[in-house]
């Protein structure tokens, strides 16, 4: 409760991450979450230790492309 960050279980995939609260809000933007309804559970979370977050229609968030590999 009242904490500086969020951890994020995924059923999915089983992976979990630790985010703090701006970089939850777009891990949650990049997946397709509706913010308005996303800053509510947080919310909810935040005051009440956890909340069940379903995504209606989640979508993978693009990578990054890194600069090409070193051709050694």
């Amino acid at each position: 409760m009242w904490s500086d960050f969020f951890v994020i279980k995924r059923l999915d995939n089983g992976h979990s991450e630790e985010l703090e609260t701006e970089e939850t809000r777009e891990w949650f933007k990049a997946h397709g979450g509706d913010l308005d309804k996303i800053d509510k559970a947080l919310d909810h979370c935040w005051n009440f230790q956890r909340a069940v977050i379903t995504i209606k229609r989640p979508i993978e968030p693009k990578i990054q492309q890194r600069d090409a590999e070193p051709q050694l």
